[in-house]
């Protein structure tokens, strides 16, 4: 193996390699030739087959019991699964193509990407929601058992806002949040009459709109979203079952004595939401990319998130 460096590591008859670019648009033909090659554009692949198998994973066909080896933090019924799969059927693909159509981000990303991170934030929301087989199983009460249903279709719409909705400038995520609330209130004939050329996105992407006579879900949330500001003022707290604005969550503050002044980070809407999400994906080994102009106290913001509210 020859590095940049000129540093060259030998390699035994018993190793082998596999990278993954982002790209083959410098691979020249005597790299091609030594070595084998398999490209699959990302739009190809989509991101069902990553749902499947995250669904997989947390199958409760796979429950182990509490205090047992291989536990995870929970498990979801098949009945769990079907309402998930019906949630990502229903909004993912309108706002992956309203996206991708109409919409200006912050830094490029794929659709995989963004559904992974829809997922990312459902599990660690769940792993609090859903711990200890809350609402799971025969013994559970009807209360219990909605409740359940509750913090599946809220961690769904909190993942949603804060991965596929919110990679947008300031201008994009203003239109995506009307937009997100057009569509789950009126659905397909909205995007019709307002957005066509998102509606032939959508029929290239071969997307169908969810049968809701079915049961499994009716396109109504248990837990509406709050109708006053926008979708990114409020957060889902699975401890207290509400959702709940940015600054409710903040903690009291107050600067202690000989604190230095560029220590200093006053609490608002802003720190707290990116405190939240690092509180909420560092611990179960999420990552977390934070994009934002120059100067605005992202690094001053992590670090106080990690080095000082976080377990150490």
């Amino acid at each position: 193996l020859c590095l940049m460096s000129g540093e060259i590591i030998a390699m035994s008859d018993v190793m082998s390699m596999i990278f993954e670019p982002m790209d083959l648009l410098v691979a020249s033909p005597a790299t091609v030739s030594r070595c084998g090659m398999v490209y699959m554009e990302p739009e190809q692949l989509g991101w069902q087959c990553i749902l499947d198998s995250w669904l997989e994973k947390f199958s409760d066909e796979h429950h182990v019991a509490e205090g047992e080896e291989g536990r995870l933090a929970f498990y979801l019924t098949k009945a769990d699964r079907d309402l998930i799969a019906v949630l990502f059927e229903w909004l993912a693909e309108p706002c992956m193509a309203f996206l991708r159509r109409e919409l200006t981000e912050m830094a490029p990303s794929v659709d995989a990407q963004l559904m992974t991170g829809v997922m990312s934030l459902m599990e660690v929301l769940l792993s609090d929601g859903l711990n200890g087989d809350f609402g799971f199983g025969e013994s559970a009460d009807a209360k219990s058992v909605k409740l359940r249903r509750q913090h599946i279709e809220c961690s769904y719409m909190f993942g949603l806002i804060w991965s596929a909705c919110k990679t947008g400038v300031e201008a994009s995520q203003e239109r995506f949040s009307e937009y997100l609330r057009k569509v789950m209130s009126l659905g397909q004939d909205y995007i019709k009459m307002k957005h066509p050329g998102v509606m032939n996105a959508l029929a290239v992407r071969k997307w169908t709109p969810p049968d809701f006579d079915k049961g499994i879900f009716s396109g109504r949330l248990n837990l509406p979203l709050p109708n006053d500001g926008s979708i990114y003022d409020v957060c889902y707290i699975p401890a207290d079952g509400k959702w709940k604005t940015w600054v409710e969550i903040l903690p009291k503050f107050k600067i202690e004595d000989k604190t230095s002044y560029s220590s200093i980070v006053v609490p608002t809407a802003f720190t707290s939401q990116m405190s939240h999400l690092i509180r909420l994906m560092i611990p179960h080994n999420k990552p977390v990319l934070i994009c934002g102009p120059t100067g605005t106290g992202k690094s001053v913001i992590a670090f106080q998130a990690i080095a000082k509210q976080l377990p150490q």
